[in-house]
């Protein structure tokens, strides 16, 4: 090789080297600034770290949460859960709606809702521009979580920030040790039970919002257990409430997307109340 040509390759070499540590180091700047944002949202609310919570034995749909004198067991994760303070969060956003918390995959953020679908994709909670985004509610939802079918959105990031963990509902191992969402809003603490988990088209029967009648709600109900890759055993009807949590595929896949669903069980009210 002529030594003008092997300084042009090495040249060449060294430009993409630079452009690539430099967006490695973008992206994880833009990492370490949604941490920050939403360590101050856990802060701010008072939201506890569910890695700490300790679970009920054994705690799923099919196991009892009573104790040996016939009383039932407070569920751990709406104790640790009921000093959360959405208000506070308000006062700074007066577009949050609530909170959501999973154990175990990292989903412990402030719910946000805008006039579009489009906004929270690349804002945080308190409207700073960030490629992690926001839990958002589908803009068509009442706010109080009181429709058929509530959809929430999340972004599958690479650090398994937002919604990046919700795949680890493809295995019905996962499921059955982790059966539950939760929701903090005006009302309480909400624990919703989840009955499906699939790859859903993003023209597909999964968003509707708008049902003419109950014929056209049973047909949803069914198609979402229909397609789920866990066997649940979970039944909704159709005076339940679902909750629709959904995130991305694969970068190829844009015409598809992952989602979780679960219907309303009960809810308590908060210690703020």
């Amino acid at each position: 090789m002529k030594p003008k040509t092997r300084w042009i390759l090495t040249g060449i070499l060294l430009v993409i080297f630079a452009v690539s540590a430099f967006m490695f180091m973008r992206i994880n700047l833009d990492y370490m600034n949604a941490d920050k944002v939403y360590d101050e949202a856990e802060t701010l609310a008072g939201a506890p770290d569910l890695a700490t919570v300790k679970p009920l034995p054994q705690q799923t749909p099919a196991s009892s949460s009573e104790d040996s004198s016939g009383t039932e067991e407070p569920d751990p994760y709406v104790t640790a859960l009921m000093e959360t303070d959405v208000a506070s969060l308000q006062a700074v956003n007066d577009e949050v709606v609530g909170w959501i918390a999973s154990p175990d995959t990292g989903i412990n953020y402030p719910i946000v809702q805008a006039e579009d679908n489009d906004y929270y994709l690349n804002h945080s909670w308190k409207k700073t521009r960030t490629s992690a985004g926001a839990i958002f509610m589908d803009c068509a939802n009442a706010r109080d979580f009181t429709d058929f079918n509530t959809v929430l959105y999340g972004h599958r990031m690479n650090n398994d920030s937002m919604f990046g963990l919700l795949h680890k509902y493809e295995q019905q191992s996962f499921w059955e040790t982790h059966p539950y969402i939760y929701i903090v809003d005006g009302e309480g603490i909400t624990r919703y039970e989840i009955f499906a988990a699939y790859q859903a088209s993003v023209i597909g029967l999964t968003y509707i919002q708008d049902f003419p009648d109950a014929a056209s709600q049973q047909q949803f109900l069914d198609y979402c257990v229909e397609q789920s890759y866990i066997i649940t055993g979970v039944k909704p009807s159709l005076t339940d409430h679902i909750l629709t949590l959904s995130t991305c595929m694969a970068r190829n896949q844009s015409e598809v997307r992952w989602v979780v669903q679960a219907i309303r069980r009960d809810t308590t009210p908060s210690a703020l109340q």
